[in-house]
């Protein structure tokens, strides 16, 4: 599966040309090896600089037909009471820490390789129904 991170800065056009720029390319990208553009970040990334910022996308090259692959980004779809532990790992992926504690189970799911790293954890009660996201740092 193909991916990656396509960043454009904004000097010709905008911050609008600059995302019309990147997400043609992209597709291009994904369309000649007959898959699916998906996108998992995209916006604005400020840079400290003049011009101040650069767009950025990072996306995978998906099978049509096949299923969503899990990233952590996805942690907004899960919902409180509702989700289960199983329901999270198959949207996010495997999580890189676990902690049980008296029952409670604290799954952490890290993305360092994103143009926009991110950590989540979401807590689990003893019969594995979501209680709640406890951190989310989305730079």
């Amino acid at each position: 599966m193909p991916q990656g991170t396509k960043q454009v800065m904004p000097v010709v056009g905008g911050d609008t040309e600059a995302e019309k720029e990147a997400l043609t390319e992209v597709n291009a990208f994904c369309e000649q090896k007959k898959l699916e553009f998906a996108p998992t970040v995209m916006g604005l990334v400020p840079s400290g600089l003049n011009p101040p910022s650069t767009y950025s996308v990072t996306f995978r090259c998906l099978s049509p037909n096949g299923p969503p692959v899990p990233d952590p980004h996805r942690y907004g779809e899960l919902v409180p009471g509702t989700s289960t532990r199983d329901e999270a790992v198959a949207k996010l992926g495997p999580p890189q820490g676990t902690t049980d504690n008296r029952g409670n189970i604290l799954l952490r799911w890290f993305d360092y390789n994103a143009a926009h790293p991110m950590r989540v954890a979401i807590l689990f009660g003893p019969d594995s129904h979501m209680i709640k996201v406890t951190e989310v740092l989305d730079q």
